[in-house]
């Protein structure tokens, strides 16, 4: 279990599915996960590389300023415990890779509480995750793929593959 180090980000809502226990694991398509601005071109299935399955979700970042990413936003319960995990690869020439966690109020506002998953490069296929409990006002978990650190001038490329979000015993 890695845990990572914190990063100060403002993550805006996108999205809802309802959802309290999901493996996004990629087999066939990014249905739900949407990508941030301008980044679509960058996500693409990889048959080649993948964890399990018949694909992952390979994000390349082959600009200096590209601001790639994906995300997808469920329905969670206030005050439970969650596990959130992915399986991870990168191949990357400088950066870092990170599994962005952000809890929102049920109607739309400001986040109320961010977790993130920091993964060093390169790395061959690992698991990451991150146990933790939703605050009394979170009703929305988004979570955020990245193969950059936001705002930084890094390229390379992530694979995500099994992407759960569950409640945690």
């Amino acid at each position: 279990m890695h845990t990572g180090k914190a990063l100060v980000a403002l993550a805006l809502a996108l999205g809802s599915a309802a959802a309290h226990g999901q493996t996004f694991n990629f087999d066939s398509d990014t249905k739900g996960w949407k990508p941030y601005k301008n980044a679509a071109p960058h996500i693409a299935l990889d048959t080649a590389v993948k964890h399990a399955g018949a694909s992952a979700v390979r994000l390349d970042d082959a600009s200096e300023w590209a601001y790639v990413g994906m995300s997808r936003t469920v329905v969670a319960k206030p005050n439970t415990k969650y596990r959130a995990s992915a399986w991870v690869k990168t191949a990357r020439t400088n950066g870092a890779t990170c599994l962005f966690i952000t809890e929102y109020p049920a109607k739309r506002g400001r986040f109320v509480k961010f977790h993130v998953l920091l993964i060093e490069q390169p790395r061959d296929w690992q698991r990451f995750e991150k146990v933790f409990t939703t605050t009394e006002e979170t009703g929305r978990i988004q979570l955020e793929l990245c193969p950059v650190g936001f705002g930084m001038m890094l390229t390379g490329t992530a694979w995500f593959d099994d992407v759960e979000l569950k409640e945690a015993p």
